[in-house]
């Protein structure tokens, strides 16, 4: 298991799964990107989202919510990569699992809202929550 603090973009994956359209060649300021990329969604733009989203079926559940510490991922997750992305779209922490549960420290991230994305190892969304750190 890794850690790492990358500041990747959020994947079109996710994209893909909260509902956008990701064949348009423009992002949502009606700026042209090239398909397959990332969307940079302005400053101005609201993206809604429910933050708890189990893409396959699969429960997944995450506890406890809100946490001051560590966050523990439990439900159908066998072989997983886990990425723990900022409010700013920032990939702070990125691991993977083999099987839940599986039990994260948030320790060292400052107070506010991650949204907890999980892909199978052939990179296919399989869940998205939100967690709060206090």
């Amino acid at each position: 298991m890794s850690a790492s603090g990358d500041g990747s973009a959020i994947p079109l994956a996710l994209w893909q799964a909260l509902g956008f359209d990701t064949h348009s060649q423009n992002d949502l300021d009606g700026t042209p990107r090239p398909l397959g990329t990332a969307f940079d969604i302005g400053a101005y733009e609201f993206v809604p989202i429910s933050g708890n989203t189990d893409l396959t079926g699969a429960s997944i559940e995450l506890y406890p919510n809100p946490t001051s510490d560590y966050v523990t991922i439990t439900g159908e997750l066998t072989r997983f990569n886990l990425q723990v992305i900022d409010i700013n779209g920032r990939v702070v922490l990125h691991r993977t699992g083999e099987s839940a549960p599986l039990t994260v420290s948030l320790k060292d991230l400052p107070p506010g809202s991650y949204f907890l994305l999980m892909e199978n190892e052939r990179n296919q969304l399989l869940g998205l929550k939100k967690v709060v750190k206090e």
